[in-house]
């Protein structure tokens, strides 16, 4: 039982954990899909003492991309509404968000940080 306790649990999932994108990553699909449930499933369990969140991320510019053809970063960069990858410290922002008091009310809930698509 979490009596009297309180805190934050952050997980990261993908976007492609809500949509899929690409049927070849069904393994990561699934895989962030059971991060995303497993926050809603927290957030119930652990409330009202524990704050369960996920972050969703879109396209990041990080070394798992490292390896994309130039014409998937091209297509996949024009369905962006900022027509740009991510770079990870704007995740981390978000992350930061959801660990601090402004975010006290934010509860078993799935923040989408992709740019807009």
């Amino acid at each position: 039982m979490m009596k009297n306790k309180s805190g934050k649990i952050i997980n990261v999932s993908s976007t492609n954990g809500i949509n899929t994108f690409f049927p070849s990553s069904i393994d990561y699909d699934a895989s962030k899909a059971a991060i995303i449930n497993l926050t809603y499933n927290l957030a119930i369990q652990f409330a009202p003492y524990i704050n369960v969140n996920a972050v969703a991320p879109g396209w990041v510019n990080t070394e798992m991309n490292k390896e994309l053809t130039k014409e998937l970063i091209e297509e996949e960069t024009e369905k962006i509404y900022k027509r740009r990858f991510a770079e990870p410290e704007e995740i981390a922002k978000v992350i930061c968000f959801l660990a601090s008091e402004g975010a006290e009310y934010i509860n078993g809930t799935v923040i989408k940080v992709d740019g807009g698509m």
